[in-house]
């Protein structure tokens, strides 16, 4: 995919952010946001219907955020709020799995992978990427 066609995917994941639940403190119970559909606009429901399964690169071993645990299995924040952005979107989040970050970096150069997880901006990193906001 084209660098402009990351464009398509971040404004879904802004679209989606406002809807994700929020907890201030791991000791307080989650709290669930009315449950409304995000808002997409014609452009954004196409772009879903022509790419079903968005191919995601993400840090093997940065917990809590991004890791791969003993069994083998994605986890970490970033692959949960993927689920629930995905669960609204209708979409399929397909994780490429890298052996480390610099592997994980690569794919994304080479666009081997559609997004990539929890990754700091920087001047040399957006030659190559669009940014979503901070959240």
């Amino acid at each position: 995919m084209e660098k402009g066609g990351f464009r398509g995917l971040k404004g879904l994941l802004l679209a989606c952010a406002c809807l994700l639940p929020v907890a201030t403190r791991a000791d307080l119970p989650l709290i669930q946001p009315a449950a409304t559909e995000p808002q997409l606009s014609a452009a954004q429901k196409d772009w879903i219907r022509q790419h079903p399964v968005v191919r995601v690169g993400g840090d093997p071993a940065w917990p809590p955020i991004d890791f791969v645990d003993d069994n083998g299995k994605r986890a970490g924040m970033s692959p949960q709020i993927m689920a629930l952005v995905g669960k609204k979107l209708g979409l399929r989040f397909e994780w490429v799995e890298k052996p480390d970050w610099n592997q994980v970096y690569i794919a994304g150069q080479l666009r081997q992978v559609d997004m990539l997880t929890s990754v700091v901006e920087t001047p040399e990193r957006k030659l190559y990427f669009d940014f979503t906001r901070p959240y």
